[in-house]
């Protein structure tokens, strides 16, 4: 399970070292890195991804709209291997779609992590205090 968040930085190769918390969850796995819908890049173990694409799966081949969301995400999906050090190479395409240059954050999102710009986290991350919060969640009508 990836939780928390940890501010991180990329070498000049684009180069990201995963946080030694999350390479325990990753073992020897693959992952697979896409640009999310707010501006950052999402990573999934292979397997985790496989559980999140069989929603992809389902989307009507017949219906436009889903199948562009399908085409979204799995056109600008990256296999990447960590190599032995825990690193990852994020490619200029990916750094270009969420802005990232040299410093990230990395944060848990229960089966995938995300790597952020940082000024766009700061922008997506005022979550308000506890009552705020619980307000949102009962207005989703969420029990947790």
């Amino acid at each position: 399970m990836f939780l928390g968040h940890v501010s991180h930085s990329i070498d000049e190769k684009g180069r990201l070292i995963i946080p030694s918390k999350y390479r325990e969850e990753i073992g020897s796995q693959d992952l697979v890195v896409f640009p999310g819908f707010s501006g950052q890049l999402v990573v999934y173990t292979k397997n985790d991804f496989a559980v999140f694409s069989s929603d992809l799966k389902n989307l009507k081949s017949s219906n436009p709209k889903e199948m562009e969301i399908r085409r979204f995400i799995t056109t600008n999906c990256n296999m990447i291997k960590p190599d032995p050090q825990g690193r990852i190479l994020l490619s200029q395409d990916l750094r270009n779609a969420a802005g990232i240059v040299k410093e990230v954050v990395i944060t848990g999102n229960l089966d995938n992590f995300e790597i952020w710009n940082p000024e766009r986290w700061k922008e997506v991350s005022n979550f308000g205090d506890g009552h705020q919060m619980q307000e949102k969640i009962e207005a989703m009508g969420l029990r947790i």
